[in-house]
């Protein structure tokens, strides 16, 4: 089974990430915290950002994937994404992860902020479901796993 670009999903999906935290809100701390960016203001920032973020969903990433919502809870921010294209029923989980997982984490990884989310404890997961919104697969990224 051929998946979707899964180099051209991966660079939208770190885009994404980007203008969601960067692009529309600009005063996410930096990454050696002040006692003013403690977890609660952190997550505080994260959460606004999330609710802004979601006023331009759902939105199309490539021809395969629609991103459908983002949320954020105790220190893990989700992003729920659509496979448009796929039902569950015709999906190799073990192949979409293996299409998807490397490039989703190298993204996360290549954040330039990166050292918030690791001081934050801040985590990171991706749900994919198919065109009827039935889960597939979640891929969960821990930043911390990003510096070995």
């Amino acid at each position: 089974m051929k998946f979707f670009s899964k180099r051209n999903t991966a660079f939208y999906i770190a885009m994404l990430i980007v203008i969601f935290i960067y692009e529309n809100n600009t005063d996410l701390p930096s990454p050696s915290p002040s006692p003013e960016d403690s977890k609660e203001f952190v997550n505080q920032k994260i959460m606004s950002m999330i609710n802004e973020s979601n006023k331009q969903l759902p939105k199309m990433i490539d021809s395969e994937t629609q991103l459908t919502l983002a949320s954020g809870y105790n220190n893990l921010i989700t992003y729920h994404y659509k496979l448009v294209n796929l039902k569950a029923i015709n999906i190799d989980q073990n192949e979409l992860r293996a299409a998807l997982e490397p490039d989703v984490v190298k993204s996360i990884c290549s954040l330039e902020q990166i050292n918030v989310f690791t001081e934050q404890e801040i985590n990171f997961k991706y749900v994919y479901s198919d065109i009827d919104n039935i889960k597939i697969l979640e891929v969960l990224i821990d930043p911390l796993s990003c510096a070995n």
